[in-house]
């Protein structure tokens, strides 16, 4: 019975990584175009230019940032959860 809860449980952390991983590509995505639909109203609309270029800058480099991000293995979830006191 302990094997089984074992399994489920390791089944179930696979699937939240998966599903963490995906989310984190996913929202990079999101922002690596909202970073593109900002620049281009850049040229569409002439006020207030050089802030939409500092939150077209940063809304890319969030998208670059967790698009590329390395994945969290299980491994490092088990060294987050030590670092913060979980067993």
């Amino acid at each position: 019975m302990k094997h089984l809860a074992s399994d489920l449980l390791m089944k179930g952390e696979k699937l939240f990584l998966f599903a963490l991983n995906l989310l984190t590509r996913f929202l990079g995505v999101l922002f690596l175009i909202s970073g593109l639909g900002t620049a281009l109203t850049i040229f569409l609309q002439e006020e207030n230019r050089s802030l939409r270029v500092c939150i077209a800058i940063v809304l890319m480099g969030i998208g670059i940032a967790s698009f590329f991000a390395k994945p969290i293995s299980s491994e490092h979830l088990k060294q987050i959860r030590r670092s913060i006191g979980h067993r």
